[in-house]
């Protein structure tokens, strides 16, 4: 009879734990909209005519570390040329390079061998072919043996002639005026931004893995990036940001320790413990997402993609300024959201099952845990819903809304099981 009061009341402290979880949840959210409220209602002048004349517009080097020479890649790159900006480059970085992909290279932007420096100060592999257009495009193509991604990045920052990095996203869709929008922070106040991420959540796609996709990404807009915007030096890039960051802050940190992710924490945390009022800005436009997922294959691969990303960067705080609490408590809560309760969870249901086959659970503990997991899930999705409605204003569209609220039941009757699985496989590298 004790053992069973135990378990009863071992399963009743992890439902009311969970309950506070989704409280917090829910806070951070409410936090978020409001920070994207004051920053919309700060935001009321179009500086984009002014800033492509402006001589305070510092040029940009837009680096890009190339996983192959694809012709997915080459529009990718096609792309960033393609910037509107008073004066951008583009270097891009090939390891490995197929050597007939490379030659399409070559005659689509008219490579030819160039004699640029690429030594710098920070600590890289040598570069072994260096190629740059005839074409009037500021263009870079370096080509390295294959190495670590840090030693690529690093490379493309040594070769940057530039005052201001930038990054995309390589599975990103992005706007022509991306830079444009991204520069006015740094414009605002140079000496004390040394960094800009900006994104927003991408159109809306049709189908219920398509509303799981934009739930989704509705909490990351308002929780991961609007309301760690709004704490101190909390902010880092999700999937599908585009990132400015100021060349010699990236030279002082010693450049990458992997890729952007980590290189953005290492800043915050440098930030933090300067003593000094540094900080990273947020621009919460349509400068640069994901494309909407059309399918459960693309859910899972993006869902798996940002766990690994995430949790990669966590096994690596111990080379950050700060460690773990680089990003204050945004880290520790990052791992106690994606991994420690879903594995609690996941945990928890079948215990509880099985205790009530057994009559070790009695069923108020069962409903409990049914209404702090699933329950408290549905109504924080439901409120990411409203809140991002309220910053948009836009207006609203009935049809969409109806979608997703309805679609927050199956969200967190079956697919959030599921994703649990899928977070816990990825956080242990699998």
């Amino acid at each position: 009879m004790g053992d069973v009061l135990n378990l009863t009341t071992a399963i009743d402290i992890v439902a009311l734990i969970f309950l506070a979880c989704g409280g917090a949840a829910i806070w951070i959210l409410w936090k978020g909209c409001r920070v994207l409220r004051q920053i919309a209602r700060a935001s009321v002048r179009d500086d984009t005519a002014i800033l492509l004349k402006s001589p305070r517009v510092p040029p940009v080097s837009v680096i890009v570390v190339a996983r192959d020479s694809s012709t997915r890649t080459l529009a990718f790159v096609r792309g960033l040329l393609d910037l509107a900006f008073g004066h951008h480059e583009v270097i891009v970085v090939l390891g490995d390079p197929n050597r007939a992909n490379l030659d399409v290279w070559t005659h689509e932007f008219s490579l030819t061998p160039s004699h640029r420096s690429t030594q710098g100060e920070l600590r890289a592999s040598p570069v072994e072919e260096a190629y740059e257009s005839t074409l009037p495009l500021s263009m870079l193509v370096l080509v390295k043996n294959p190495g670590s991604e840090a030693d690529a990045w690093n490379t493309g920052v040594n070769a940057a002639s530039c005052p201001i990095i930038a990054m995309f996203d390589p599975e990103s869709e992005f706007s022509q005026e991306s830079l444009l929008r991204l520069i006015g922070p740094m414009l605002d106040d140079p000496d004390l931004v040394f960094a800009v991420c900006g994104m927003a959540p991408p159109p809306p796609a049709e189908g219920i893995s398509g509303s799981y996709a934009d739930i989704e990404a509705a909490r990351m807009w308002l929780g991961r990036c609007a309301a760690f915007a709004g704490g101190q030096n909390m902010l880092a890039p999700v999937p599908g940001s585009a990132i400015l960051v100021r060349r010699d802050a990236i030279v002082a940190a010693g450049g990458f320790l992997a890729g952007p992710l980590e290189l953005f924490v290492n800043l915050q945390g440098r930030a933090r413990n300067s003593g000094k009022p540094y900080r990273a800005e947020f621009v919460p436009e349509p400068i640069s997402h994901l494309p909407a997922t059309r399918s459960f294959g693309e859910l899972r691969e993006r869902v798996i993609r940002d766990q690994r990303a995430m949790f990669g960067t966590l096994r690596r705080a111990k080379d950050f300024t700060g460690g773990r609490f680089a990003l204050g408590w945004g880290l520790p809560a990052i791992s106690l959201y994606r991994f420690w309760r879903p594995l609690v969870e996941t945990l928890l249901y079948p215990v509880t099952i099985i205790g009530m086959i057994f009559g070790w659970v009695r069923l108020e503990t069962g409903l409990l845990v049914l209404l702090t997991t699933a329950g408290v899930g549905i109504l924080v999705s439901m409120t990411s819903i409203v809140l991002r409605e309220l910053i948009d204003y836009r207006g609203s569209d009935p049809s969409r809304l109806s979608r997703l609220f309805w679609a927050t039941f199956p969200e967190n009757l079956g697919y959030r099981q599921l994703r649990n699985l899928w977070l816990i496989a990825a956080a242990l590298g699998r």
